[in-house]
């Protein structure tokens, strides 16, 4: 109980608060629906509206591709 209320005084004594850092600070993304069939996966790529992007598949895709995210990192990666 003592680590609570030590917590709670640092807290609330404290004249800063800590502030977290947006994960998207540094990643560029694209967000896309699948309309009529726009996006599909073929030989480990997949093509959403803006052309072939390598993809590392994890699991078997089961059923309707529904919406694509796709992220690059400060490295083009």
């Amino acid at each position: 109980m003592l680590q609570v209320k030590v917590a709670y005084k640092n807290f609330f004594n404290s004249s800063s608060f800590i502030e977290y850092r947006s994960k998207r600070d540094n990643y560029q993304t694209y967000n896309s629906n699948n309309q009529k069939g726009s996006i599909k996966i073929e030989n480990n790529k997949i093509l959403p509206k803006i052309g072939f992007i390598k993809i590392k598949c994890h699991r078997e895709i089961k059923g309707n591709i529904k919406s694509v995210k796709v992220s690059k990192n400060p490295s083009g990666r």
